[in-house]
């Protein structure tokens, strides 16, 4: 694998990790201040970002294949 190509995955690996944290955060937070104040439309936004997380968890795992086992051309 070239290392330009090491590089982007590297980067593309590393941005879905930060997906993946910051809408953990961020559901946390949007959840709770919805629960305490009684906001349905709050706490169904912290809902989904555990959603886009899980997304995120699917997007890092296809990139460690990736990189794992690159197309040959």
């Amino acid at each position: 694998m070239e290392t330009n190509e090491k590089r982007l995955y590297k980067q593309a690996y590393g941005l879905s990790l930060f997906t993946i944290f910051y809408n953990v955060i961020e559901g946390i937070v949007s959840m709770v201040l919805g629960y305490t104040d009684e906001t349905l439309s709050l706490f169904g936004f912290g809902a989904d970002s555990f959603i886009e997380m899980m997304s995120g968890i699917g997007i890092a795992i296809m990139i460690l294949r990736l990189m794992k086992n690159p197309k040959q051309p």
